[in-house]
């Protein structure tokens, strides 16, 4: 395979693990004690806890939280979706076209005799 496609694919690991980085928070940082931005779970599980047993409206806070946390997925959904659906697909396209062997998550290109 082309040193080209290598590249591309530790491009594509990089943008995934920014994307996880930005859902669930820097695990790598947390361990050794140093301070992370929130993220988008955190922000949900704060408004979740909170208002797990209330029997009131949430608080003005919980309702910034949530706006937050809406636009911060939704930019991270976007950047997901443009990963899978573009660039992984013409990635897969290249494997296919190169002979690579079947790997998980990935449909064959089905050619009948």
């Amino acid at each position: 395979m082309d040193s080209k496609w290598k590249e591309t694919v530790r491009g594509l690991e990089k943008r995934n693990r920014e994307i996880l980085r930005a859902l669930r928070g820097d695990e790598a940082l947390r361990q050794r004690n140093e301070n992370t931005p929130v993220s988008i779970v955190e922000r949900v599980e704060y408004i979740a806890d909170a208002e797990r047993m209330a029997i009131t409206r949430p608080t003005k806070t919980q309702q910034e939280q949530y706006a937050i946390a809406s636009a911060e997925f939704s930019d991270e959904l976007t950047k997901l979706r443009a990963l899978i659906e573009t660039d992984l697909r013409t990635l897969e396209k290249a494997l296919d076209l190169a002979g690579a062997p079947w790997t998980p998550g990935r449909l064959p290109e089905w050619k009948d005799k």
